[in-house]
Protein backbone atom coordinates (compact mmCIF):
# COMPACT_ATOMS: atom_id res chain seq x y z
CA UNK A 1 0.00 0.00 0.00
CA UNK A 2 2.83 2.33 0.93
CA UNK A 3 4.45 1.63 -2.45
CA UNK A 4 1.20 2.54 -4.25
CA UNK A 5 0.89 5.82 -2.32
CA UNK A 6 4.52 6.51 -3.03
CA UNK A 7 3.94 5.87 -6.74
CA UNK A 8 0.86 8.11 -6.85
CA UNK A 9 2.77 10.87 -5.09
CA UNK A 10 5.63 10.51 -7.55
CA UNK A 11 3.22 10.56 -10.48
CA UNK A 12 1.57 13.73 -9.18
CA UNK A 13 4.96 15.33 -8.76
CA UNK A 14 5.93 14.39 -12.30
CA UNK A 15 2.63 15.71 -13.68
CA UNK A 16 3.17 19.00 -11.86
CA UNK A 17 6.63 19.25 -13.37
CA UNK A 18 5.22 18.50 -16.85
CA UNK A 19 2.50 21.12 -16.34
CA UNK A 20 5.06 23.70 -15.26
CA UNK A 21 7.26 22.79 -18.19
CA UNK A 22 4.35 23.17 -20.62
CA UNK A 23 3.47 26.56 -19.13
CA UNK A 24 7.06 27.69 -19.53
CA UNK A 25 7.11 26.39 -23.11
CA UNK A 26 3.89 28.25 -23.94
CA UNK A 27 5.33 31.43 -22.45
CA UNK A 28 8.49 30.92 -24.50
CA UNK A 29 6.39 30.49 -27.66
CA UNK A 30 4.41 33.64 -26.84
CA UNK A 31 7.63 35.59 -26.29
CA UNK A 32 9.05 34.20 -29.52
CA UNK A 33 5.98 35.33 -31.48
CA UNK A 34 6.24 38.81 -29.94
CA UNK A 35 9.94 38.90 -30.78
CA UNK A 36 9.11 37.82 -34.34
CA UNK A 37 6.57 40.62 -34.69
CA UNK A 38 9.10 43.12 -33.38
CA UNK A 39 11.69 41.70 -35.73
CA UNK A 40 9.31 42.11 -38.66
CA UNK A 41 8.78 45.77 -37.79
CA UNK A 42 12.53 46.26 -37.43
CA UNK A 43 13.13 44.55 -40.76
CA UNK A 44 10.48 46.81 -42.25
CA UNK A 45 12.54 49.76 -41.06
CA UNK A 46 15.54 48.35 -42.88
CA UNK A 47 13.57 47.81 -46.11
CA UNK A 48 12.74 51.49 -46.39
CA UNK A 49 9.23 50.76 -47.70
CA UNK A 50 7.84 54.04 -49.05
CA UNK A 51 4.16 53.06 -49.06
CA UNK A 52 1.75 50.21 -48.39
CA UNK A 53 2.33 48.67 -51.81
CA UNK A 54 6.00 48.29 -50.93
CA UNK A 55 4.94 46.58 -47.69
CA UNK A 56 2.76 44.15 -49.61
CA UNK A 57 5.74 43.14 -51.73
CA UNK A 58 7.53 41.97 -48.58
CA UNK A 59 4.36 40.32 -47.23
CA UNK A 60 3.59 42.87 -44.52
CA UNK A 61 -0.21 42.80 -44.58
CA UNK A 62 -1.23 43.78 -41.06
CA UNK A 63 -4.25 45.99 -40.39
CA UNK A 64 -2.39 47.60 -37.48
CA UNK A 65 -0.50 50.89 -37.89
CA UNK A 66 2.89 50.42 -39.56
CA UNK A 67 5.83 52.61 -40.45
CA UNK A 68 6.72 53.73 -43.94
CA UNK A 69 9.67 55.79 -45.14
CA UNK A 70 8.24 58.07 -47.85
CA UNK A 71 10.63 61.02 -47.82
CA UNK A 72 13.28 60.99 -50.53
CA UNK A 73 15.04 63.85 -48.77
CA UNK A 74 15.19 62.08 -45.42
CA UNK A 75 15.32 58.27 -45.80
CA UNK A 76 15.42 57.68 -42.03
CA UNK A 77 12.27 59.70 -41.32
CA UNK A 78 9.24 57.45 -40.87
CA UNK A 79 5.49 57.99 -40.76
CA UNK A 80 2.83 55.80 -39.17
CA UNK A 81 0.03 54.77 -41.54
CA UNK A 82 -2.71 52.17 -41.91
CA UNK A 83 -2.86 49.97 -45.00
CA UNK A 84 -5.68 48.17 -46.77
CA UNK A 85 -4.14 45.02 -48.23
CA UNK A 86 -7.46 43.29 -49.01
CA UNK A 87 -9.19 45.60 -51.50
CA UNK A 88 -8.43 44.72 -55.12
CA UNK A 89 -5.09 43.00 -54.45
CA UNK A 90 -4.09 45.49 -51.75
CA UNK A 91 -1.30 48.03 -51.64
CA UNK A 92 -3.51 50.92 -50.46
CA UNK A 93 -2.34 53.59 -48.01
CA UNK A 94 -5.37 55.05 -46.20
CA UNK A 95 -5.17 58.86 -46.20
CA UNK A 96 -8.55 59.70 -44.65
CA UNK A 97 -11.19 57.86 -42.65
CA UNK A 98 -14.53 58.89 -41.14
CA UNK A 99 -16.45 56.46 -38.93
CA UNK A 100 -19.48 56.41 -36.65
CA UNK A 101 -17.40 56.18 -33.46
CA UNK A 102 -17.46 57.97 -30.12
CA UNK A 103 -15.98 60.40 -29.50
CA UNK A 104 -16.01 61.80 -33.04
CA UNK A 105 -12.82 63.42 -34.31
CA UNK A 106 -13.01 67.17 -34.99
CA UNK A 107 -12.37 67.77 -38.71
CA UNK A 108 -13.19 71.49 -38.62
CA UNK A 109 -9.56 72.55 -38.22
CA UNK A 110 -7.05 75.06 -39.53
CA UNK A 111 -4.43 74.64 -42.21
CA UNK A 112 -1.57 73.69 -39.88
CA UNK A 113 -3.51 70.65 -38.63
CA UNK A 114 -4.43 69.63 -42.17
CA UNK A 115 -0.82 69.91 -43.28
CA UNK A 116 0.47 67.93 -40.31
CA UNK A 117 -2.38 65.41 -39.99
CA UNK A 118 -4.54 64.52 -37.00
CA UNK A 119 -6.74 61.87 -35.41
CA UNK A 120 -6.23 58.28 -34.30
CA UNK A 121 -5.18 55.63 -36.81
CA UNK A 122 -7.46 53.20 -35.00
CA UNK A 123 -10.46 55.42 -35.74
CA UNK A 124 -10.99 58.68 -37.63
CA UNK A 125 -7.99 60.47 -39.10
CA UNK A 126 -6.40 62.60 -41.81
CA UNK A 127 -2.76 61.72 -42.49
CA UNK A 128 -1.75 65.21 -43.57
CA UNK A 129 -1.31 67.17 -46.79
CA UNK A 130 2.46 67.12 -46.44
CA UNK A 131 2.53 63.32 -46.43
CA UNK A 132 -0.12 63.00 -49.15
CA UNK A 133 1.94 65.35 -51.33
CA UNK A 134 5.05 63.24 -50.72
CA UNK A 135 3.26 59.97 -51.51
CA UNK A 136 1.66 61.31 -54.68
CA UNK A 137 4.95 62.78 -55.88
CA UNK A 138 6.83 59.45 -55.71
CA UNK A 139 4.99 58.03 -58.70
CA UNK A 140 1.60 58.19 -60.41
CA UNK A 141 -1.08 57.32 -57.84
CA UNK A 142 -4.66 56.14 -58.05
CA UNK A 143 -7.32 57.05 -55.48
CA UNK A 144 -10.11 54.82 -54.16
CA UNK A 145 -12.96 56.28 -52.10
CA UNK A 146 -15.48 54.16 -50.20
CA UNK A 147 -18.75 55.73 -49.01
CA UNK A 148 -21.40 54.32 -46.67
CA UNK A 149 -24.85 55.70 -45.87
CA UNK A 150 -26.80 55.19 -42.63
CA UNK A 151 -28.65 52.16 -44.04
CA UNK A 152 -25.42 50.27 -44.69
CA UNK A 153 -25.39 50.87 -48.45
CA UNK A 154 -21.86 51.20 -49.82
CA UNK A 155 -20.70 52.95 -53.00
CA UNK A 156 -17.25 53.61 -54.39
CA UNK A 157 -15.38 55.96 -56.66
CA UNK A 158 -11.94 55.38 -58.15
CA UNK A 159 -9.65 57.80 -59.96
CA UNK A 160 -6.76 56.58 -62.09
CA UNK A 161 -4.82 59.81 -61.43
CA UNK A 162 -4.55 61.57 -58.07
CA UNK A 163 -1.89 64.07 -57.03
CA UNK A 164 -1.55 66.84 -54.45
CA UNK A 165 0.68 69.84 -55.11
CA UNK A 166 3.30 71.33 -52.81
CA UNK A 167 2.82 73.87 -50.03
CA UNK A 168 3.88 76.59 -52.46
CA UNK A 169 1.10 75.44 -54.79
CA UNK A 170 -1.36 75.38 -51.86
CA UNK A 171 -1.72 71.59 -52.06
CA UNK A 172 -3.60 71.85 -55.36
CA UNK A 173 -5.66 68.85 -56.49
CA UNK A 174 -5.02 66.92 -59.69
CA UNK A 175 -7.61 64.19 -60.25
CA UNK A 176 -9.02 62.38 -63.29
CA UNK A 177 -10.05 58.99 -64.66
CA UNK A 178 -13.23 58.26 -62.70
CA UNK A 179 -14.84 54.83 -62.43
CA UNK A 180 -17.28 53.43 -59.88
CA UNK A 181 -20.93 53.52 -58.82
CA UNK A 182 -20.98 56.58 -56.53
CA UNK A 183 -20.88 59.19 -59.29
CA UNK A 184 -18.02 61.58 -59.99
CA UNK A 185 -18.10 64.25 -57.28
CA UNK A 186 -14.39 65.11 -57.47
CA UNK A 187 -14.16 66.30 -61.09
CA UNK A 188 -15.74 69.59 -60.00
CA UNK A 189 -12.77 70.16 -57.66
CA UNK A 190 -10.04 69.46 -60.23
CA UNK A 191 -7.29 72.08 -60.09
CA UNK A 192 -8.45 73.68 -56.84
CA UNK A 193 -6.21 74.62 -53.91
CA UNK A 194 -6.94 73.30 -50.42
CA UNK A 195 -8.99 75.61 -48.20
CA UNK A 196 -9.50 75.70 -44.42
CA UNK A 197 -11.37 78.20 -42.27
CA UNK A 198 -8.14 80.09 -41.59
CA UNK A 199 -6.70 79.96 -45.12
CA UNK A 200 -9.13 80.86 -47.88
CA UNK A 201 -7.81 79.54 -51.19
CA UNK A 202 -11.12 78.98 -52.97
CA UNK A 203 -12.24 81.23 -55.88
CA UNK A 204 -15.69 81.92 -54.43
CA UNK A 205 -16.11 85.71 -54.13
CA UNK A 206 -19.27 85.60 -52.06
CA UNK A 207 -18.35 83.12 -49.33
CA UNK A 208 -15.50 81.44 -47.50
CA UNK A 209 -16.27 77.87 -48.45
CA UNK A 210 -14.60 76.14 -45.48
CA UNK A 211 -16.77 78.19 -43.12
CA UNK A 212 -19.84 77.81 -45.31
CA UNK A 213 -19.47 74.01 -45.55
CA UNK A 214 -17.93 73.57 -42.08
CA UNK A 215 -15.02 71.51 -43.34
CA UNK A 216 -11.75 71.64 -45.25
CA UNK A 217 -11.43 70.57 -48.88
CA UNK A 218 -10.41 71.52 -52.40
CA UNK A 219 -13.36 73.90 -52.53
CA UNK A 220 -14.40 75.69 -55.69
CA UNK A 221 -17.70 77.60 -55.41
CA UNK A 222 -18.19 75.62 -53.17
CA UNK A 223 -18.43 71.79 -53.30
CA UNK A 224 -19.81 68.64 -54.89
CA UNK A 225 -18.09 66.62 -52.17
CA UNK A 226 -17.30 67.45 -48.55
CA UNK A 227 -15.75 64.37 -46.96
CA UNK A 228 -14.16 66.41 -44.17
CA UNK A 229 -17.48 68.00 -43.21
CA UNK A 230 -19.48 67.83 -39.98
CA UNK A 231 -20.56 64.41 -38.67
CA UNK A 232 -24.34 64.59 -39.02
CA UNK A 233 -26.71 61.63 -39.03
CA UNK A 234 -28.45 61.34 -42.40
CA UNK A 235 -30.65 64.24 -43.50
CA UNK A 236 -28.87 67.60 -43.29
CA UNK A 237 -30.65 70.82 -44.23
CA UNK A 238 -27.54 72.88 -43.40
CA UNK A 239 -25.54 71.21 -46.22
CA UNK A 240 -22.47 71.10 -43.95
CA UNK A 241 -22.24 67.34 -43.49
CA UNK A 242 -20.12 64.61 -45.05
CA UNK A 243 -21.71 64.64 -48.49
CA UNK A 244 -21.11 63.26 -51.97
CA UNK A 245 -23.54 65.10 -54.22
CA UNK A 246 -23.58 62.67 -57.14
CA UNK A 247 -24.80 59.88 -54.87
CA UNK A 248 -27.17 61.27 -52.22
CA UNK A 249 -27.02 65.03 -52.74
CA UNK A 250 -26.00 68.00 -50.58
CA UNK A 251 -28.63 67.25 -47.96
CA UNK A 252 -27.46 63.81 -46.82
CA UNK A 253 -24.49 63.32 -44.50
CA UNK A 254 -22.76 59.96 -44.83
CA UNK A 255 -22.01 57.53 -42.02
CA UNK A 256 -18.47 56.61 -43.05
CA UNK A 257 -15.87 57.31 -45.71
CA UNK A 258 -12.35 56.23 -46.51
CA UNK A 259 -9.85 57.60 -49.00
CA UNK A 260 -6.86 55.48 -49.98
CA UNK A 261 -4.10 55.69 -52.56
CA UNK A 262 -1.57 53.36 -54.16
CA UNK A 263 0.94 53.52 -57.01
CA UNK A 264 -0.96 53.08 -60.27
CA UNK A 265 -0.22 50.09 -62.49
CA UNK A 266 1.82 51.04 -65.53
Amino acid sequence: MANIEEGVSSLRHNMTEVDNSLSETLMDIKDAVQDLNSSMIESLSRTGAANCKDLLKIEINTTEPVQIYPYTCCPDHSEDVVCNQQLDQGGWTIIQRRQDVRPRENFYRGMSDYVRGFGMLSGEFWIGLKLIHELTTQSKQELHITLEDWDGNVRWARYSTFKIGSAEDKYRLTVSGYSGDAGDALAYHQGQAFTTFDEDNDPHTGAQCAEYRQGAWWYKTCANSNLNGKPITGSDSSYTGIFWVQWLGFGYSLRSTSMMIRPAAH
